[in-house]
């Protein structure tokens, strides 16, 4: 699947991502404290946020091939999210 990202604008928490997936706007608000350990783990605002869009993709990949510690990290973080989204 393909995603466009339209926009990317400052909120108090962090940085808004406004996105457009099948037709569908998604915004992604990564908080600040996402932002520093993307830093500090040296990985990318766009891997984050596919993994969040297409979290299958990750699951199919990982049930072809070796986890890598970033891949392992991610999904940890992505499990967490989703438990934090589904219970607000």
């Amino acid at each position: 699947m393909a995603y466009r990202l339209t926009s990317i604008h400052d909120h108090p928490r962090g940085k808004v991502y406004e996105i457009q997936v099948d037709e569908k706007d998604v915004s992604v608000l990564l908080t600040y404290h996402v932002l520093n350990r993307l830093e500090k783990w040296r990985l990318t605002d766009d891997l984050v946020v596919r993994t969040m869009l297409f979290p299958e993709e990750v699951l199919i990949g990982h049930a072809l091939s070796p986890i890598s510690a970033e891949d392992n990290i991610l999904f940890g973080w992505y499990m967490s999210m989703r438990r934090r989204c589904l219970l607000q």
